[in-house]
């Protein structure tokens, strides 16, 4: 059979041809847009979520119904970084979003190694995979526990987020002064239950590092809100910090913050020297150590108040009234910090890349040259994959500085 004679065998074989050039096309723009389901998603909660009253927790629901379904963390992750990049009203909120996501997934999903973390499982300042870790440890009050999940963690992400299981343990440490009902109540009994128990949970430096670190950051917020029988201690609420052993002292100092904070009226937080005159006068006798730290708070919580188009240079010239130059510095590396840790993920170069530069025109170029600091451009290539980090370091301008070498 044929039509106005071209033979039917001729239309099946173009009609395969055209099959087949769909699917290979489709494979394509698979493999160019590999994730276009995620803008479909992130509308539907979008819709599902807009006259919620609490906005934040419900879209932290319908994320952890999309990991009971799929058990792919790194998908649901993905869906909350564009969720951060489409509606500007969910700035600032990546990380308690994805703390939140983590301890619902713990409840509903408690056998982690069902879970498939993907490289995304970082995002939002590692958010999940503390707030997992810590989550466990409280139910179960069993540190073993948390070794095996953040084991499974350096198994899954420290390929392409070298940091990954120092993070995790940094969650478990948050959680083990806590579990240890006789020492309750007692902050030196409680961080030396902590600390032993990190090092029996691991001796990997960078890991043991942090897990202490997170024990003493989670009692000094405990302290300052009055918790677990907790309170500030009126002469010097770093006491604590003068009776660990040299190796832990800089970081009790470096994780002692908010007791401090908690003497700033309300209102005053973001008058920086304001800040740190009311600080100073209800503590007259602070280290040093705690002062750098206290500057580091006051610029790193400013970056959590930032509006979508922050006024980078009004920050800078905060940053520029502390005296000495040490807190000015240390001020300007906390909110960078922030920026890093808590900007749209993927994308929070480009911000540094604006923030740096206003630090160059209030500042100098001397201290401008210094933005970003090291522990920033860590942080970065702790989350970024070897390629984003190196184009990461080509826009900040400092591709050949030994940071990003």
């Amino acid at each position: 059979m044929n039509i106005r004679g071209i033979p039917t065998t001729s239309f099946r074989r173009l009609g395969l041809v055209l099959i087949i050039a769909c699917i290979i096309g489709a494979r394509v723009l698979y493999t160019i847009y590999p994730h276009t389901s995620v803008n479909t998603q992130v509308r539907a909660i979008t819709q599902l979520c807009a006259e919620s009253d609490n906005k934040e927790d419900c879209v932290a629901e319908n994320i952890a119904r999309m990991i009971v379904k799929n058990h792919d963390v790194g998908a649901a992750l993905r869906v909350i970084g564009a969720l951060y990049v489409r509606d500007p009203s969910f700035d600032g909120q990546c990380s308690n979003v994805a703390s939140a996501v983590a301890i619902k997934t713990y409840h509903l999903v408690p056998d982690f190694r069902s879970l498939r973390l993907g490289p995304e499982s970082v995002y939002c300042n590692y958010g999940f995979v503390q707030s997992y870790a810590r989550e466990m440890l409280l139910s179960s009050k069993k540190s073993g526990d948390a070794k095996d999940f953040c084991s499974y963690v350096a198994s899954s992400l420290n390929a392409t987020s070298p940091a990954a299981s120092a993070e995790c343990y940094r969650g478990a440490g948050q959680s083990l002064p806590f579990i240890d009902d006789a020492s309750l109540g007692n902050p030196s009994r409680m961080i030396a239950f902590a600390i032993r128990s990190c090092e029996e949970m691991t001796s990997v430096p960078g890991e043991l590092d942090l897990c202490v670190g997170g024990a003493f950051n989670y009692l000094d917020v405990r302290q300052a809100n009055g918790e677990y029988g907790l309170s500030v201690e009126a002469a010097d609420p770093t006491g604590i910090c003068l009776e660990q052993k040299p190796a832990y002292r800089e970081i009790c100092y470096g994780n002692s913050k908010r007791t401090v904070l908690a003497a700033i009226k309300p209102g005053s937080e973001s008058d920086f020297a304001a800040a740190m005159a009311q600080m100073t006068a209800r503590y007259p006798h602070l280290a040093e150590p705690t002062l750098i730290m206290a500057a580091r708070t006051l610029g790193y919580d400013q970056s959590l108040r930032s509006e979508p188009s922050p006024d980078y240079a009004g920050i800078a010239k905060q940053c520029a009234a502390l005296s000495p130059a040490e807190l000015r510095l240390s001020c300007v590396n906390g909110f960078e910090l922030g920026l890093a840790k808590n900007g749209p993920p993927g994308l929070q170069y480009l911000q540094l890349r604006q923030f740096c530069a206003a630090i160059t025109r209030v500042l100098g170029v001397e201290t401008g040259a210094r933005c970003p600091e090291s522990s920033t451009v860590d942080y970065l290539k702790g989350i970024y994959t070897a390629g984003k980090f190196s184009d990461a370091c080509k826009v900040l301008g400092i591709e050949k500085d030994q940071r990003c070498l």
